[in-house]
């Protein structure tokens, strides 16, 4: 039986050689399935590959992407980007036959059940982002398989279970977003040997602390956001150099003792939140604490962080 091929036209400057190209009849299965199950109503009578991408609107984006084969008439599905769209359905496992899939962006929509195990044999994705949907569940040990993976983001969901060791295989991984979920047990040691690894948040996430030193010691991570962690007290985690951070967050991390001075000095150059009034104890009078911030670009935010522990 023939092969049945969907043609779709090529934006000249894109590929001035090839006038048109054919997404393959498993792929395009693949979609009508996918849509389904996200709920998504995209309609087959275009060009999948041109027409269905739309521009942006705020947050809303609507758009798959297709790249052609080199000097071939077939093109494949690289890039799902369906952002702020409510889509009330479910996560598709059908994305695995999506062969050269990079970039799956679903953020802001409203679905629910599971990141499906079989997404771990998605051989090219790069980046999985689904914050900001109603999604439970632990995270699938089997996306550790997931050599390419670069930024995996499950933020503000309905997540549970403890963070699978498995994960710690994700060595190419360089933005892990775990914050506003119900995920158990503590912060795994692995994350810390993850050498490419530049952002980290783990906010209100429902791990347990320690914060271990092997991340704070990461000479990759430029964007640090740690808050709400369970478990007992524990003194500062050292750092073997602030200067590199965009973003340094820890609050509410059951930390005690004073604020070490290798970090107070770095309120010139960054934001370090602490929420423990004894990490206050550092200053000796709140006009001092003032001086020491009053040339920040984000004086105000620190400002107003002190006056609520003051308040406690």
């Amino acid at each position: 039986m023939l092969l049945v091929i969907l043609c779709v036209t090529v934006l000249p400057f894109a590929f001035a050689s090839i006038n048109t190209t054919c997404l393959p009849s498993k792929e395009v299965d693949a979609l009508r399935e996918i849509g389904r199950k996200l709920g998504k109503d995209w309609d087959f009578e275009r060009d999948p590959c041109r027409d269905w991408e739309i521009s942006s609107i705020g947050e809303r984006e609507n758009n798959v992407t297709c790249i052609a084969e080199p000097n071939s008439t077939i093109c494949h599905v690289v890039s799902i980007n369906l952002q702020g769209q409510s889509l009330p359905g479910i996560l598709p496992p059908e994305l695995v036959n999506l062969p050269y899939l990079q970039n799956l962006e679903l953020n802001r929509n409203r679905l629910s059940g599971t990141i499906p195990p079989a997404w771990g044999f998605m051989e090219r994705i790069v980046n999985i982002a689904l914050l900001a949907n109603r999604l439970n569940g632990s995270i699938p040990q089997e996306l550790g398989n997931i050599r390419t993976l670069k930024s995996l983001s499950v933020e503000d969901n309905m997540m549970y279970g403890a963070i699978p060791h498995e994960l710690g295989n994700l060595t190419s991984i360089e933005r892990f977003r775990i914050s506003g979920n119900n995920f158990s047990g503590k912060i795994p040691d692995f994350i810390g040997e993850w050498t490419s690894l530049t952002s980290l948040r783990i906010q209100a996430s429902g791990l347990e602390g320690p914060i271990p030193s092997s991340i704070t010691l990461s000479e990759s991570l430029t964007d640090l956001r740690i808050s709400d962690l369970g478990g007992p007290d524990t003194l500062c985690p050292p750092f073997s150099n602030t200067t590199r951070f965009t973003h340094l967050f820890l609050r509410s991390c059951n930390l005690i003792g004073q604020l070490p001075q290798y970090l107070a000095s770095s309120l010139e150059v960054l934001l370090v939140i602490w929420t423990f009034c004894s990490f206050l104890n550092l200053f000796t009078n709140t006009w001092n604490f003032f001086a020491l911030i009053k040339t920040h670009k984000h004086s105000s935010s620190v400002v107003n962080l002190y006056r609520q522990i003051g308040n406690k």
